[in-house]
């Protein structure tokens, strides 16, 4: 086997291993590399934009299943909420959870909004749009 092929395969183990381990340490002893090799490639753009676009990856499998969870956990609260054998403080409870989670979605909601605006209003200004 060329030697490439082993430098990439340890280039790939280094990235997985940097998603599952707390430390670049970690990371290195299991992807069978020394500390100073996986710190050098970390500073190689190349492996470090396939790095970060590893983390915006599992990032985004992470809020979409957090999104799938919501949607159980809200359909809880709402369960509790007028559920009859339900005590009074469980009531209340999913009650201002529901409340809560509303209004800051809804704020969210309205910033982002607004941000969108003032980019499409820079941009605009700018000449780029």
């Amino acid at each position: 086997m060329p030697s490439g092929h082993g430098t990439r395969d340890k280039r790939e183990a280094l990235l997985g291993a940097l998603m599952t381990c707390p430390t670049v340490r970690q990371a290195a002893a299991q992807a069978g590399v020394s500390l100073s090799t996986a710190k050098r490639w970390l500073g190689q753009p190349q492996f470090k934009q396939a790095y970060v676009e590893a983390r915006r990856q599992a990032l985004g499998e992470t809020l979409a299943y957090l999104q799938q969870a919501m949607l159980g956990a809200v359909a809880r609260l709402q369960a509790l909420l007028i559920d009859a054998t339900s005590t009074p403080m469980i009531q209340l409870g999913a009650a201002k959870a529901l409340l809560d989670y509303g209004l800051r979605a809804a704020e969210l909601e309205h910033v982002v909004e607004r941000l969108e605006r003032i980019e499409t209003h820079f941009l605009t200004q700018k000449g780029t749009l």
